[in-house]
């Protein structure tokens, strides 16, 4: 299926750590991500066992205890904030699935297995996932908790499938062992129930993620012996760098935007959640050290860009550009909080929350507009090209040329510690 096929974007990478794990011991396990800046993942902290958490508005919030288990995990969220995932007591001698929503739990159970895992979830409340008896013998499904009736789907040759990533379509990707006993991706067909197996580079595979343009994300073992996140379709691949110091990461799922979530290793093997984004990277500076851009855009389709970081940005269009419609900012930059400036106006806005200037008093868009309050905790340097993506969408197509500059804080104004002060006083961050 996957023909190989040259890098379509730069990935870039934002860490999503859960609050307050110590330095030296993160587990946060970032599974899904939806259209609208959520996601979902499990993880542990000192002193209690782990647990499923949300991200949305800027907070990290843990789900409520799943009614007669002891822990949980989330797996993934649709653009309704409907949730799936497993629940189980202590002991780990079985597990339920669980769709959790507004009205709580709903469990559900494969049938005649000890443990239901349930990994994915589409618009229409389609489930996937995969049973195991006792013996751990296993069984991929798709559950329709409208008719509570299971689709199987079977394991060529034995071992352990993973039915996970499902669009709208009701095209599902996950992975089994194939006839070597080595790990394959597959692809099953909505309609017919074909399934398409595939390896990216001949190499170990597992789908994982799957949008509604039918692209593909996992992850595939690398020529340094480390699994790394790929994307891709029948047209080609592209496999991942990995963060730095990693020790491998694992792509989880797929966003409509072409965001990849997942988890990477560190050294000390700690886990760390991440979101990688196929953003567009600058062409060189301007005389003031804003970062210049050149790409064509589309009306209302995000793009992402990713210059340099500091404790804001300046981000303006060129005469005859269209102008900006909506902004959405990284998570795991400090706190996650930022403030966007347009003229003297000030908006609170949330990380991973979309901000659309026409709901705001700019029915046609604006030209110009600043983001501040980035902690200087946060550690981002205005040298690193890798550390802000911000995506943005525009008024209409046509040509983004513009510019997105990091704002520094004087150290002469270092004593400053009103914030409305601090956001006036940020200038264009030394060369």
């Amino acid at each position: 299926m996957f023909g190989g096929g040259p890098a379509q974007a730069a990935y870039t990478y934002t860490y999503i750590d859960y609050p307050g794990q110590p330095a030296n011991l993160k587990f946060t396990d970032v599974r899904g991500i939806n259209n609208n800046g959520l996601i979902v993942g499990y993880a542990f902290i000192p002193g209690s066992s782990a647990g499923a958490f949300i991200y949305a508005g800027g907070g990290f919030s843990p789900l409520p205890p799943a009614p007669g288990f002891i822990h949980n995990s989330a797996g993934a969220i649709n653009d309704n904030s409907l949730i799936v995932g497993s629940a189980g007591p202590a002991g780990a001698t079985s597990e339920v699935g669980y769709i959790f929503s507004p009205n709580g739990y709903t469990f559900f159970s494969h049938p005649n297995d000890t443990y239901t895992y349930g990994r994915g979830v589409n618009n229409a409340g389609l489930v996937t996932g995969y049973g195991l008896t006792a013996q751990k013998l296993a069984v991929g499904f798709i559950y329709n908790p409208a008719t509570q009736a299971f689709t199987d789907i079977l394991p060529p040759f034995g071992g352990l499938i993973v039915a996970q990533g499902i669009n709208q379509a009701g095209q599902v990707v996950g992975s089994a062992p194939g006839s070597t006993g080595q790990q394959n991706g597959f692809l099953r067909d909505a309609g017919t129930g074909a399934m398409h197996w595939f390896q990216v580079n001949g190499q170990p595979t597992s789908a994982r993620g799957i949008n509604d343009s039918g692209l593909i994300a996992g992850y595939t073992t690398a020529a340094d012996g480390f699994s790394h996140p790929f994307v891709g379709d029948a047209s080609g691949y592209q496999v991942l760098d990995l963060p730095p110091g990693s020790q491998g990461a694992f792509g989880e799922a797929l966003n409509n935007n072409g965001q990849i979530s997942g988890v990477y290793y560190d050294a000390d093997f700690s886990s760390r959640g991440f979101i990688a984004s196929p953003a567009v990277m600058p062409i060189g500076t301007n005389a003031d050290g804003a970062y210049m851009f050149s790409t064509a855009v589309a009306r209302n389709k995000p793009l992402f860009i990713d210059p340099a970081a500091a404790q804001g940005y300046a981000y303006k269009t060129r005469t005859g550009d269209p102008n900006f419609a909506t902004v959405r900012l990284p998570i795991g930059a400090g706190d996650s909080y930022y403030t966007v400036m347009v003229g003297w106006n000030q908006f609170p806005v949330a990380g991973g929350t979309l901000f659309d200037f026409r709901q705001h008093g700019y029915a046609s868009g604006v030209n110009s507009f600043k983001v501040t309050d980035i902690e200087t905790s946060a550690a981002l340097n205005a040298k690193n090209p890798e550390a802000f993506v911000t995506e943005l969408t525009f008024m209409d197509r046509g040509r983004f040329s513009g510019s997105m500059g990091p704002l520094c804080l004087d150290p002469k104004y270092a004593a400053y510690t009103n914030p409305n002060k601090i956001r006036l006083l940020l200038r264009a961050c030394p060369k």
